[in-house]
């Protein structure tokens, strides 16, 4: 790998990680409801599901897309299914009197089971870095790179709806808490919708 290929890998992520998706969502919640400084240790729940994720899907998918299509397809499904209890969760929230939080494993599971992890190893990250260590360390290096700032993006954005909102009612924390289980449900539908249609 060369500093070109870094660069293609950091701009690129950057574009994926930009998107709205399952993890985006839990570090606006994250930054909504414990704010910036205690949201900081979910970024590194996400970069450490991202790590494994890739990892994962760069050494074994080309023996899966092979030999277990099937294999796929189920591990789609349960990324579906823990989206949508997610959804579930976050829509108790909005029943709650007291602060609910997102806790680390949440964010990594997430992550764990994002298809963006998928994107990053199969169209993103080349082959040969899960060949050579040093190209390995060299992509996942600039994977944090593109991860770092839009991670904080995110949880600053809801750091700043919560301040926000808290200014103009009580009702506030429930629309909220209800529009994020929305997204998230929306999310988890997309992706069996994608699977069914496939």
């Amino acid at each position: 790998m060369v500093l070109n290929d870094c660069i293609k890998i950091t701009v690129s992520g950057m574009l994926l990680l930009a998107m709205p998706g399952p993890t985006n969502t839990l570090l606006l919640f994250s930054g909504y409801a414990s704010g910036i400084r205690r949201s900081l240790k979910m970024i590194v729940a996400e970069w450490s599901g991202y790590f494994f994720a890739i990892s994962f899907w760069g050494i074994i998918v080309s023996v899966l897309a092979q030999q277990g299509t099937f294999l796929i397809g189920i591990i789609k499904l349960l990324s579906a299914g823990y989206v949508a209890w997610l959804a579930v969760k976050v829509w108790g929230f909005s029943l709650q009197t007291q602060s609910a939080k997102i806790e680390m494993k949440n964010i990594f599971i997430t992550t764990l089971f994002n298809p963006k992890s998928f994107v990053f190893a199969v169209y993103i990250i080349p082959s040969i870095a899960f060949k050579e260590p040093q190209a390995f360390s060299a992509a996942m290096l600039s994977v944090f790179v593109a991860l770092l700032p839009l991670s904080f993006i995110w949880v600053a954005c809801g750091k700043g709806i919560a301040r926000k909102g808290l200014q103009q009612s009580r009702l506030w924390p429930v629309f909220f808490y209800r529009g994020l289980s929305l997204a998230m449900a929306s999310f988890a539908a997309s992706m069996v919708y994608h699977f069914v249609a496939i």
